[in-house]
């Protein structure tokens, strides 16, 4: 799979790219995603032994952490 073909959502219209896969269980999975204004994204879940980090590219990114509203913006 590559940046040209990405997994899309026929619900949401959502779309992932796998930028970097992991080579080992300690190395990071690299995805990017475009979500479409107005889609509910990805519901709310969390992990045990991981960690998930984001950066917003264009638009608003809102989410809830724990009992927090976040609001991220370009940058």
């Amino acid at each position: 799979m590559n940046a040209s073909s990405p997994l899309i959502n026929p619900q949401t219209g959502d779309k992932l790219w796998f930028e970097r896969l992991p080579a080992s269980d300690t190395d990071s999975l690299i995805f990017r995603c475009e979500i479409p204004a107005g889609s509910p994204g990805t519901p709310q879940h969390f992990h045990r032994h991981t960690d998930e980090w984001f950066e917003c590219i264009e638009g608003l990114l809102s989410m809830r952490i724990a009992d927090r509203e976040l609001n991220l913006t370009p940058g």
